[in-house]
């Protein structure tokens, strides 16, 4: 559903925004963090940033010729090297069920890069403070949410949720393999 930029929720707006904005940070100073910490921030941020990715709409007074692509080709792969460098130490393991067997050809760096390019781009453009390039954005957020950054989100979220909570034979992390939860 299209609608104009002056009736959609600018509370929400500047909400989403902020998300954005707490990911591209916490992803350009990801080397900063602990990888737990890292997981744990995106497993909040992915499912919030697909909520808002949902619930805003297409704007249909945008003029995309506002647009432009702040994040190049240098700066994408910076963060991909970075990214990719933090997630190979720890990401080395390979998923046997079935289920979930795409998930082995999956790159979370570069999923997380692409989602970062898009919602970094879109952070820029709606602090320019202009109203055209405010719509634009938004415009382009949703429009970027239903054709990438909204499916990589899940697909990162689906990994992370199976890194966290991965049988581990040896350790108090069996959640897979426990008897007591079918005994209830």
């Amino acid at each position: 559903m299209s609608k104009s930029y002056e009736s959609i929720d600018q509370q929400q707006i500047e909400q989403f925004i902020l998300f954005c904005q707490d990911y591209c940070n916490l992803i350009e100073s990801a080397e900063e963090y602990d990888f737990e910490n890292i997981v744990n921030f995106l497993l909040v941020a992915l499912p919030m940033l697909y909520f808002y990715g949902t619930i805003i709409n297409l704007i249909d007074d945008a003029d995309i010729e506002f647009a432009e692509r702040t994040v190049n080709e240098e700066t994408y792969t910076i963060i991909y090297n970075k990214l990719n460098d933090i997630f190979s130490k720890y990401f080395d393991f390979q998923i046997t069920d079935d289920d979930y067997l795409w998930l082995n050809d999956i790159s979370i760096p570069e999923f997380l890069s692409d989602i970062y390019q898009d919602l970094k781009d879109v952070v820029v453009l709606f602090n320019k403070n202009k109203l055209e390039t405010q719509k634009a954005a938004i415009y382009l957020a949703k429009y970027w949410f239903i054709d990438r950054w909204g499916s990589e989100s899940l697909k990162v979220l689906l990994a992370l949720h199976s890194y966290n909570y991965r049988y581990e034979d040896g350790t108090d992390n069996n959640f897979y393999n426990s008897d007591d939860i079918y005994n209830l």
